[in-house]
């Protein structure tokens, strides 16, 4: 007598549009949970052409840093074929103000005529000044951001504006508010100890949001979990 055995079946491979559930690595915890609708509306927006594991990176980011990809707060896109994880500097500002120690944050433009100043000591910044009248202020060189959290002192940086200034759209009609959001978002980040995550302002056209974003999304439901916890993913950041 011949006995067949049947072969093992394999495990149904999971579609795109499966549930996703987002979990603490440290707990377990469940921390979101994203539906099939869910999902079909988030890859038809602001994750086009994740795989599902694209996919579960960029949301595991997103609920780590507490954005709403549903908000239009961050979303995913590829560049030269690599996931990138986006946001706009509104997202980088989000991060740091959800820190209970958050008091301010500043910034202003600085122009080639104005009085600018900044002083450091041992690498720590000892004082800075920076004065200007309304008229006659020159090209705009750069930006600076102060972020200011309880009992520490202020985090300060200057960027200059060549090293993002991309010559066109609208760099060309509002360079000064362009360079003032990647000073604030550069703040944030290191404030916050922010990872790869670019910023709107600092990429090409093709990856704003205006140009992801096709329709708008639908409303949604998020399991949250009130503790902060850490997701690890990895992330192409070219700025590390």
């Amino acid at each position: 007598m011949v006995t067949v055995t049947p072969k093992p079946k394999k495990p149904k491979k999971k579609s795109l549009t499966d549930e996703i559930i987002i979990k603490s690595e440290e707990t377990g915890d469940i921390l979101a949970k994203y539906d099939e609708e869910m999902i079909q509306a988030i890859t038809d927006t602001v994750a086009k052409n994740a795989n599902r594991s694209e996919l579960i990176m960029f949301l595991s980011v997103a609920k780590n840093y507490n954005l709403d990809p549903f908000r239009k707060e961050i979303w995913f896109t590829k560049i030269d074929g690599r996931p990138t994880v986006m946001t706009a500097r509104d997202g980088y500002v989000r991060i740091a103000k959800q820190n209970p120690a958050f008091e301010k944050l500043q910034s202003s433009a600085v122009y080639e005529n104005d009085n600018f100043n900044v002083s450091w000591v041992n690498g720590e910044l000892d004082s800075f000044t920076h004065n200007h009248g309304i008229k006659d202020r020159g090209e705009c060189i750069g930006a600076w951001a102060s972020l200011k959290y309880h009992g520490l002192e202020p985090i300060f940086i200057f960027v200059q504006t060549d090293e993002y200034d991309k010559k066109k759209s609208v760099w060309k009609s509002n360079k000064s508010a362009m360079i003032r959001k990647v000073a604030e978002k550069e703040v944030c980040r290191l404030g916050e100890g922010v990872t790869g995550i670019y910023i709107e302002e600092e990429m090409p056209d093709e990856y704003s949001l205006k140009n992801t974003l096709q329709s708008e999304v639908v409303e949604h439901k998020i399991i949250n979990n009130s503790k902060k916890n850490i997701i690890d993913a990895n992330i192409i950041d070219k700025e590390e």
